[in-house]
């Protein structure tokens, strides 16, 4: 079954050009979709490459494969990383 979609409740008001709406309408149809469908769907694959480009991080190759050695072969704890894992069992048993 597929699944269903939320009714949209939430509004976005925007002012704009006379231009540029004559410019948006035009590209809503020549893509065969409504103006408001349009203008969700850009928004949101705009907002969602915004995110991605704020939350992923890329490597080069030699990063990497320093990374990968790290998670096959952790190093041992430092004693600060004990200590602190010894404070923070401490803290949540309260």
């Amino acid at each position: 079954m597929p699944s269903r979609r939320p009714p949209a409740s939430a509004r976005l008001d925007v002012r704009l050009t006379p231009a540029h709406k004559e410019l948006i309408e035009l590209a809503a149809a020549a893509r065969g979709v409504t103006v408001s469908a349009f203008v969700v769907g850009t928004l949101v694959a705009e907002a969602e490459a915004a995110m991605t480009d704020r939350t992923l991080r890329s490597l080069d190759a030699r990063d990497a494969k320093a990374l990968l050695g790290l998670l096959a072969n952790p190093p041992a704890p430092s004693e600060a990383l004990k200590r602190a894992a010894r404070a923070m069992k401490v803290r949540r048993a309260r």
